[in-house]
């Protein structure tokens, strides 16, 4: 293991991963920066959770390097939770066992310092003394992280850490993880592209165990201002209609919304149609009532990237 560059937490180099019949990761490079959340995006099998588990040494990769910055807690998909144990003595238990590694001594001087301060820090106290099986699914995903907290790592990876939870749920979650930036790195996968872009100071986009993109956010954005988000609000406006503005405005993709006394066209497009598009409304009286522009949002970012792996893989 090579040391790892100055300001980076998690680095990757060359990380290939073979199932029988399968290559679930192709010469992976990745480096998530000290101090920041990380989100790591992909479809289902894009190659996500094989990532995480070769970083946190659940699986061992066929090639390549894997160097951290310190120590690192990690949150399955699945947490690995007694269901009959209190939340206090499921981390006790996680504590010890911890604490049996001799290299992290000094982290393990205090048991019930650290027990009550990972408690409060993901708001755990109130059910510390009760049954993990009767708390709440956002509650457990909570004793979850926690665990993977207790033995305060330097940086935490999180695998769908909202899968499956309610809204306030959800967001009682991200406000965690935000709180948690304080303290550690964080890289955490996720398909909520919504949620990844309110976390998030960087992100990677993996598909067919590829990463196809990396960086920050506005910079990713900005790489994609050649693709043109026009808004469109008519009073009416039928299918017949919309086919033909798309063909008539070399549309390549759109979204209809309808309102109560509306419908919302989202139209995207290689070059700026707003003229066309307008033309169209009002000459098919069709109650033009908005046109703007919009910023490309990270879902259409993805949506493309998505599309041209698919084609250079298929």
């Amino acid at each position: 293991m090579s040391d790892i560059s100055t300001g980076i937490a998690i680095e990757l180099k060359n990380i290939s991963k073979s199932y029988p019949g399968v290559q679930a990761l192709k010469a992976v490079n990745l480096k998530v920066k000290k101090g920041t959340i990380h989100g790591f995006l992909g479809p289902n099998g894009a190659g996500k959770s094989t990532t995480l588990k070769v970083i946190s040494g659940l699986i061992t990769a066929d090639s390549g390097e894997v160097n951290l910055d310190g120590s690192l807690g990690f949150l399955p998909d699945t947490p690995p939770l007694y269901q009959h144990m209190s939340v206090r003595n499921f981390l006790e238990f996680v504590y010890d066992i911890e604490s049996l590694d001799q290299s992290k001594t000094e982290a393990f001087k205090n048991k019930q310092k650290a027990i009550d301060d990972v408690l409060i820090k993901t708001g755990l106290t109130e059910v510390s003394d009760r049954f993990i099986g009767h708390l709440s699914k956002g509650y457990q995903q909570r004793v979850g992280i926690a665990e993977a907290l207790v033995h305060s790592p330097n940086v935490i990876i999180l695998d769908e850490p909202t899968v499956g939870l309610d809204p306030v749920a959800i967001n009682e979650i991200r406000k965690l993880i935000s709180e948690l930036k304080k303290e550690h790195t964080i890289l955490f996968s996720s398909h909520l592209l919504h949620e990844v872009e309110l976390l998030c100071d960087e992100i990677s986009i993996i598909s067919q165990g590829e990463i196809l993109l990396t960086g920050k956010i506005a910079d990713i954005k900005q790489k994609f201002q050649g693709v043109f988000h026009t808004v469109a609000v008519t009073r009416t406006i039928n299918e017949a209609q919309i086919l033909e503005l798309i063909k008539m405005a070399n549309i390549d993709d759109y979204k209809v919304f309808q309102r109560d006394h509306s419908s919302e066209l989202h139209l995207y497009s290689s070059t700026d149609t707003r003229e066309k598009i307008s033309d169209f409304l009002v000459t098919q009286k069709c109650g033009l009532l908005e046109l703007r522009p919009e910023s490309v949002q990270l879902e259409e970012i993805f949506k493309r990237m998505m599309n041209q792996s698919e084609v250079n893989n298929g």
